[in-house]
C-alpha cells in the first residue's frame, strides 16, 4: 500500500515539474495544502455511515451489467440527433440552452458492498476507484464538505498542456463518446480542472455524490503530460509520440450510474447530446457540493451567533415593492426601458469555463421591451439556408432580428406584431459551436453534408454583442480554434464520430479515430472539405486567454 501511495504522489510531482519546466503555473485551488487532510470539524458534520442492508438477490458481479455485447453492437456507428425542424413562418428556431440538470434518477443511498477501493487499471498503478454501486446525496457523502470548499475556492487557469496522445477502444458504438473525450481532453482549462483535484480524495473515497467528477479525474490520471519545452527536441518520427490505446471503462460505468439513457449498451446516440450530459452533470454535481458546503457553513455560524447572544436581532422584513426574484427593470438605448427576467445559474469551476449568456429580446408595438437572459453551454447554429456557406453567417443569422408570428398580447388578448432579436450577454472562456446538421422533413430525418467554411481564428462581430460588451477590444471578442468533431456518413441513421485536435507540442493537428491516432495533420489537410465527414461541433478558445 505505501508503494502505490507513493506511485501516485510521484505522478502529481511530475505533473507539477512539467508545468515549472514550461515556465508556466500549475492550477492551484485556494487552500491552505494542496490534499489537505479533513478537519476534525468537518468530519463531525458528516454523519457516519448507515448499517449496511442485509443481503438482497442481486447479480454474482457487478461488472458483468457492463460487458459489451458484440453480438448486438458494431465499433464505428452512431446516431443523428432527432432535431425538430422550424415552425412554419419562422426562419429558425430559437436557440436551446443546454444548461438545466440532465433528466436522470438518483437512487436512494446505496447497498455498501464492502468491497476495497481498487486502482483504475488493477495494476497499482493510476487514481483509485471505489466500487460503490449509486451516487448518494452530499450529506452522506464524507468528502462533500471538502469538496464544496475545494470547487469554491478554485480558480480557472488557461495554461497550455500537452497530453501523451491516446488512442480510445471502441467496443459497440462508443464513437460518440470517444469523439467527446478526445475533444475535453484537448482543453486545458478543463483538463487542468480535473487533473488537479487532490488525489487523495480518491484514496479514502467512500459513496460519492459526484460520480461523473470522478470519473473525468481518473480519465485525466490516464494520459501523461507532456513537458512543452520539449518542442524544439521532438523526434523526427510522430510515432514516438503515441501512448498506448485505453479503453475509458469507466465512463460507460459512470452513464450506468447516473441512469442516463445514453447508457444503453450498442445503442446509436448523438455526441453533442453526451457533451451537453456531461457538462450539465459535472456543472450540477459541483453546485450541489458548493451549496452543501455553504449551508453548513452558514449554519456554523449562526450556531456562533446564537452563542454570542446576536440571534435576538429583529429580522429584515422583505420588501413588498421589490420585483420578483430574477427580474427587473433596464433601460437601454435611446432610454427605453425593458423587463428583463434572468435564469439564474450556480457558479462553478464548469460553468467558468464554458458557460455563456443569450439575452433575447421581444418587441411589440404600445409596449415595454421583454428581455430573457439564457445561459448556455453549446451554441446551435442553423445552417439551413442556402445563403449561409461560413460560420460566419450562421452566427450573423443566429443573431439577426426576426418577426414572431402569433404573438398575443397578455392584456389585450389580441395579436400583436412582434420580433425577436438575440445578443451575447457574457462571452464564455471555450466556446462551443454546434452545427444543426439534422432535420426533419416528411420523408424523416435527413442529415445536410453542405460545406459550412470556418477559420482557425474567429471574430465575434460587434452588432452580435450586448450593450455590456460592445467596449470589448479585438482580442478579448476573438477565438482560437482548437477542437473539431466531426460527423462521417451520408445518413442521418448511423454513421461514425471522429475528432481532430491541436497538439501544441507538435504545433499541428493530431485526428483520433477510436483507437487510430495519425498525426501530424497540415492546416490545408484540416480545411479541405470531405462531404462524407463534415465538421459537427467546433471548440474555440478566447484569444486572450491562450
Amino acid at each position: 500500500e505505501e508503494e502505490e501511495e507513493g506511485e501516485v504522489e510521484d505522478g502529481e510531482n511530475y505533473a507539477d515539474e512539467e508545468l515549472e519546466h514550461s515556465g508556466e503555473e500549475p492550477l492551484e485551488p485556494i487552500v491552505e495544502d494542496a490534499a489537505p487532510e479533513v478537519s476534525e470539524e468537518v468530519a463531525a458534520q458528516v454523519p457516519e455511515k448507515p448499517t449496511p442492508p442485509p443481503p438482497t438477490n442481486k447479480p454474482s458481479s457487478w461488472a458483468a451489467l457492463f460487458k459489451p455485447n458484440n453480438n448486438n453492437a458494431s465499433s464505428n456507428s452512431t446516431a443523428a440527433p432527432v432535431q425538430q425542424a422550424p415552425a412554419a413562418g419562422q426562419n429558425r428556431p430559437p436557440p436551446v440552452v443546454a444548461v438545466q440538470q440532465p433528466d436522470v434518477q438518483r437512487s436512494a443511498p446505496p447497498v455498501y458492498n464492502g468491497q476495497q477501493a481498487v486502482t483504475s487499471n488493477g495494476s497499482g498503478k493510476g487514481s483509485p476507484r471505489v466500487n460503490y454501486e449509486m451516487p448518494v446525496k452530499p450529506e452522506e457523502d464524507n468528502y462533500s464538505m471538502f469538496l464544496g470548499k475545494f470547487f469554491s475556492n478554485l480558480r480557472v487557469k488557461n495554461n497550455q498542456v500537452a497530453l501523451q496522445p491516446r488512442g480510445l477502444v471502441n467496443r459497440g458504438n462508443w464513437c460518440y463518446i470517444n469523439s467527446i473525450l478526445q475533444a475535453l481532453l484537448a482543453c486545458p482549462p478543463f483538463f487542468q480542472l480535473i487533473r488537479n483535484i487532490p488525489n487523495k480524495v480518491y484514496k479514502e473515497r467512500g459513496p460519492s455524490c459526484t460520480p461523473t467528477v470522478d470519473c473525468f479525474h481518473r480519465l485525466a490520471m490516464e494520459f501523461n503530460m507532456m513537458p512543452l519545452a520539449n518542442r524544439r527536441d521532438r523526434p523526427k518520427d510522430s510515432a514516438l509520440f503515441r501512448g498506448s490505446e485505453y479503453e475509458p471503462v469507466d465512463v460507460y460505468k459512470m452513464l450506468q450510474k447516473i441512469r442516463s439513457h445514453l447508457s444503453a449498451e450498442g445503442r446509436q446516440e448523438d455526441a453533442e447530446e453526451f457533451l451537453n450530459c456531461v457538462l450539465d452533470g459535472m456543472h450540477e454535481e459541483m453546485a450541489s457540493v458548493i451549496r452543501y458546503h455553504s449551508s453548513q457553513s452558514e449554519a456554523d455560524e449562526t450556531a456562533d451567533d446564537d452563542v454570542a447572544g446576536t440571534a435576538g436581532l429583529a429580522p429584515v422584513e422583505p420588501n413588498p415593492t421589490a420585483g420578483g426574484e430574477g427580474e427587473w427593470e433596464q433601460v437601454g438605448p435611446k432610454n427605453k426601458i425593458s423587463v428583463t427576467r434572468s435564469t439564474e445559474i450556480k457558479k462553478t469551476p464548469i460553468s467558468d469555463i464554458f458557460s455563456g449568456e443569450l439575452r433575447s429580446v421581444v418587441s411589440t408595438s404600445g409596449s415595454r421591451d421583454s428581455a430573457t437572459l439564457q445561459p448556455f453551454f453549446t451554441l446551435p447554429l442553423d445552417i439551413q439556408s442556402e445563403k449561409i456557406q461560413y460560420i460566419d453567417e450562421a452566427l450573423e443569422n443566429l443573431f439577426m432580428k426576426e418577426a414572431i408570428h402569433g404573438f398575443t398580447n397578455t392584456n389585450t388578448k389580441t395579436e400583436v406584431e412582434a420580433s425577436r432579436r438575440y445578443s451575447i450577454e457574457k462571452l464564455p472562456q471555450v466556446l462551443i459551436l454546434h452545427l444543426k446538421r439534422f432535420i426533419y422533413d416528411k420523408t424523416g430525418c435527413q442529415k445536410n453534408t453542405k460545406e459550412v467554411k470556418f477559420n482557425i481564428e474567429l471574430e465575434m462581430n460587434p452588432t452580435a454583442l450586448s450593450n455590456g460588451l460592445k467596449k470589448l477590444n479585438k482580442k478579448q471578442r476573438s477565438y482560437k480554434l482548437f477542437a473539431i468533431v466531426y460527423h462521417v456518413g451520408n445518413n442521418a441513421v448511423g454513421g461514425h464520430y471522429v475528432t481532430d485536435f491541436f497538439h501544441p507540442i507538435l504545433s499541428a493537428w493530431v485526428k483520433a479515430d477510436d483507437n487510430k491516432i495519425d498525426m501530424p495533420i497540415s492546416i490545408p489537410r484540416l480545411m479541405k472539405f470531405n462531404q462524407t465527414q463534415v465538421p459537427y461541433i467546433l471548440f474555440y478558445r478566447r484569444a486572450d486567454l491562450v
